[in-house]
């Protein structure tokens, strides 16, 4: 248990250096995923604890394991995407400008995608997202904060390549 307790001690710390700047090379870019991959894997066997609570609860359980969210998106692919409703977010872990790197190098960072209960207000979602620029701000937290949990997806590919893609180091 101390070398777990340790090991998220290390990581969290790693996590955050690389959350402080941004990503500029594909090299950072990997050691920001391979910071962050295992982080996401502990947090995913926990998930059963969050569910039917509120967003904030999961939130601060990210925070506290060293997983910084940094900005979202509504989807607008989810089966109970309807208009003028918002059933769920994605949480990314990378910044906008960090995700330049992905299309031309075909890379990928982990993700994940909260379903709720119900549904929060579209026209408000929209508006946030538009005036923060997809950040994760307390305006933002504060937003989803009591929207209760029905599920997790987790994405967390085991390699930062999509498969196929030209690597262009």
């Amino acid at each position: 248990m101390k070398n777990k307790v340790k090991l998220i001690i290390l990581i969290s710390l790693t996590v955050q250096l690389c959350n402080a700047q941004t990503v500029r090379t594909v090299d950072e870019y990997k050691a920001k995923f391979d910071a962050i991959v295992p982080i996401l894997k502990l947090v995913e066997k926990d998930t059963s604890n969050y569910i039917g609570k509120p967003f904030s609860e999961f939130a601060k359980h990210l925070e506290e394991c060293g997983a910084k969210i940094i900005r979202l998106s509504i989807s607008r692919h989810d089966n109970y995407a309807l208009p003028q409703h918002i059933y769920g977010i994605y949480l990314w872990f990378t910044t906008n400008e960090d995700r330049n790197l992905e299309s031309p190098h075909g890379l990928r960072f982990p993700g994940i995608w909260i379903h709720f209960k119900g549904s929060k207000p579209y026209e408000k979602g929209v508006s946030l997202m538009r005036e923060y620029q997809a950040s994760f701000t307390k305006e933002v937290e504060e937003f989803y904060s009591d929207a209760v949990i029905e599920s997790f997806n987790f994405y967390i590919p085991e390699d930062i390549y999509m498969p196929h893609a030209r690597r262009n180091e």
